[in-house]
């Protein structure tokens, strides 16, 4: 029921916005839009996915666990379709389900999870730092950094401090499970790529639409909105998403309407993207995946 709840708020945020901004505007950018350049925006969310795909690959193999590229990448889509139907992405722990099946405990595979989720969250955060330096300035910049830094160090001190933060790593696996040097190198280059590749595609759709603004401004703008559109009260992002841009953009000589159209177009280019997820998902709804080419863990 919370969540239903939770979820509506976006909806009504999104709401809200197209009845506030000119909409007989927002309908002619749409129809105006370079279309082909949409298409090639949306078949590089399947290079983002790939990447994705190989990072969790690399986890997932170093636990021991035969497995097979092929059914990283069904797994890993079926991880995004999960996230994009859940508030703050939530559903993508659906994935530990079928690594349990495959004999990994529970804590191992959830905490495998975790740290899938944790390269995102180092990468766009030092994407970040810098992206609010250039939409904000070097003092607030700089105020980040410090947060950052004391919140990184507040969480070593207690892991160090408390038994009971030991034993929470412990229960999630990563007293078995500590990946090499190499592992998190490997990991961190195609997150990064993953990345980037994610900044091109958002970058077409805002010159499809004849966004002109700076690359480096958009990039800036699409971080720290990515980070907004994990705040779980909008189904992947709506309303959050929205927000966050036309707020960001109205610097830079972006109207709302183009702001809010770009949105829309990022949003349905992400929902039928992850139809290929949708379909593993409901082609797998009790978690036999691994059958097809995963060994089980004896």
């Amino acid at each position: 029921m919370k969540s239903h709840l939770l979820k509506s708020i976006g909806i009504l945020v999104f709401a809200w916005i197209l009845w506030k901004i000119d909409r007989n505007a927002l309908i002619a950018n749409l129809k105006g839009a370079n279309f082909l350049m949409i298409i090639g925006a949306f078949l590089i969310h399947y290079i983002v996915f790939y990447f994705k795909s190989v990072r969790w690959h690399i986890f997932v193999s170093s636990t021991g666990l035969k497995t097979s590229m092929y059914q990283s990448w069904k797994l890993c889509n079926i991880g995004l379709f999960l996230s994009c139907i859940t508030p703050a992405k939530i559903g993508e722990f659906g994935k530990s389900a079928y690594l349990i099946s495959a004999g990994i405990s529970k804590a191992q595979a959830i905490g495998i999870v975790i740290l899938d989720r944790i390269m995102d969250v180092i990468t766009i955060g030092i994407i970040a730092i810098a992206g609010i330096g250039i939409l904000f300035g070097l003092q607030v910049m700089l105020t980040a950094l410090i947060i950052g830094g004391m919140i990184l160090l507040i969480s070593v001190v207690l892991i160090q401090k408390f038994s009971f933060m030991k034993s929470l790593l412990i229960f999630l696996g990563f007293n078995k499970f500590l990946p090499s040097i190499d592992t998190l190198i490997k990991t961190l280059a195609v997150t990064m790529l993953a990345w980037s590749f994610y900044f091109v595609l958002a970058v077409l759709v805002a010159r499809s639409l004849g966004i002109d603004t700076p690359i480096y401004i958009l990039v800036a703008a699409f971080t720290v909105t990515g980070i907004v559109s994990l705040i779980p009260i909008a189904p992947a992002g709506l309303g959050t998403r929205d927000a966050a841009l036309m707020w960001l953009l109205s610097g830079y000589g972006v109207e709302a309407h183009q702001a809010i159209a770009l949105s829309f177009i990022m949003f349905v280019c992400l929902i039928l993207s992850n139809m290929l997820g949708m379909t593993y998902f409901l082609s797998n709804k009790r978690a036999n995946l691994f059958n097809e080419g995963y060994t089980k863990i004896t």
